[in-house]
């Protein structure tokens, strides 16, 4: 059974594992390894940001999260989205989920416009994206490199 709920502390070793995993990480900003301090440092700025984050919740087992981070001054009106998920969870609409409770609470919350940011190879990521509307934005060229091959990165955006 699928739930999401907000994040509580008792997930964030769940979530540094998930950070930690190559199968995953591969498509994160972050590099392994992830300690577990910074992950909790991580998760305690989101929280005193008042930042989005949620949790799936999956036969009772931490399955992954979204975040949306909301800009500051003149941007105050835009969300930055992220989300990850264990590759085990993968297929599942489990990430359809979290987008659908995040992209509520942005709207409950009043942000005006959101953007996800993404690798090109994670087609599954940019998939899902489309399906909820967002819109490509921008290109950035040979942005990241993984393994031994540059990649571009995705900017998609929706306005609300």
């Amino acid at each position: 059974m699928l739930k999401i709920r907000p994040f509580e502390w008792k997930d964030a070793e769940a979530l540094n594992e998930r950070a930690n995993d190559p199968r995953v990480c591969k498509y994160l900003v972050i590099s392994p390894p992830i300690s577990m301090e910074s992950t909790v440092e991580y998760f305690a700025k989101k929280l005193e940001a008042k930042d989005i984050v949620f949790v799936a919740e999956y036969d009772n087992k931490v399955a992954g999260s979204i975040e949306i981070g909301r800009k500051g001054g003149k941007f105050s009106h835009v969300g930055d989205m992220g989300i990850a998920i264990k590759k085990e969870y993968w297929g599942k609409g489990i990430g359809t989920r979290l987008f659908e409770q995040a992209v509520k609470e942005a709207k409950r919350k009043r942000f005006k416009k959101l953007t996800y940011c993404v690798f090109e190879p994670n087609k599954r990521s940019i998939k899902l994206v489309k399906e909820f509307g967002f819109k490509l934005a921008g290109r950035l060229g040979k942005q990241v490199k993984i393994g031994n091959k540059y990649h571009d990165e995705l900017i998609f955006e929706k306005l609300l």
